[in-house]
């Protein structure tokens, strides 16, 4: 029989499987926010007020997307736990780091806007999927969509 955590239904997961979900969750979402910064496309939530100031101001997007994020943690350590708070914040600095050094680490040369917008939201979506599952966010609205599930039963994805 599955252990299955008493509160949320999601199955309980190894440390190393969540370091592995984690890492790959942020991979994935580190290479849309590359894709659709190539293109000059924009996000929701937490990451498209990152990209809005970026964009204003030319302050790196992970340095904004972990700065932003900061008042979202006292919401989760309240409403969602040490542990989920936790792995959120591995998960957003990682990202920021990613953010940070994955543009030095190769180029694109060539990107239609379109085929970035496409593999940009499948990267992004299935990246924070990863994380949702291994009890994991990338802060701001999606922290609030995983607690609304957790308190009301509202489904996170249509949050």
């Amino acid at each position: 029989m599955d252990k299955v955590t008493a509160t949320v239904g999601i199955p309980s997961h190894t440390p190393f499987e969540d370091a592995q979900a984690i890492f790959t969750g942020v991979l994935f979402v580190s290479l849309a926010l590359i894709l659709f910064t190539q293109v000059g496309l924009l996000t929701g939530g937490t990451a498209g007020i990152a990209f809005v100031l970026h964009y204003a101001t030319g302050i790196s997007l992970g340095k904004l997307l972990f700065a932003i994020n900061i008042p979202f943690y006292w919401f989760a350590w309240k409403r969602m736990g040490g542990e989920f708070t936790v792995k959120t914040f591995i998960a957003i600095a990682l990202l920021s780091a990613m953010t940070e050094w994955s543009p030095r680490l190769f180029a694109i040369e060539r990107l239609h806007p379109g085929y970035a917008a496409v593999l940009g939201g499948l990267l992004l979506g299935s990246g924070c999927l990863f994380l949702a599952r291994h009890r994991a966010s990338l802060g701001g609205v999606t922290i609030i969509s995983l607690y609304l599930q957790q308190a009301r039963g509202w489904r996170a994805g249509k949050v």
